[in-house]
């Protein structure tokens, strides 16, 4: 799977392998939260810490926001890219659900 974050006029774009049944928990705890607007979904990558994201509720009100973090092993063990409470429309949860739905078969 390749995930791209973008923050203004930054980008950055990782390849990173996930296992099967983390995507199939990540969508779960998605569809969760799309429902209740409470709580998270977080996905990991099989590599620990090259990619992390956590969307999820950030007030009692269902505001949405998400974090994440994209790093690429090298000698200073840096991230390549964190972002963390990017807020977003919650109306677009659905939208972003359907999305990440059609990219399951290819994970």
């Amino acid at each position: 799977m390749t995930l791209k974050a973008h923050a203004q006029e930054f980008t950055a774009a990782l390849a990173s392998c996930i296992a099967r049944s983390d995507w199939q928990s990540f969508l779960a705890a998605l569809t969760r939260l799309e429902a209740s607007r409470r709580g998270e979904a977080v996905l990991q990558s099989a590599v620990p810490d090259e990619l992390w994201l956590r969307v999820y509720a950030s007030d009692p009100a269902g505001h949405m926001a998400v974090d994440v973090k994209l790093h690429q092993g090298d000698a200073l063990g840096t991230p390549l890219l964190r972002l963390t409470a990017i807020g977003f429309d919650p109306s677009r949860l659905p939208l972003l659900l359907e999305e990440l739905r059609s990219a399951a078969p290819a994970v």
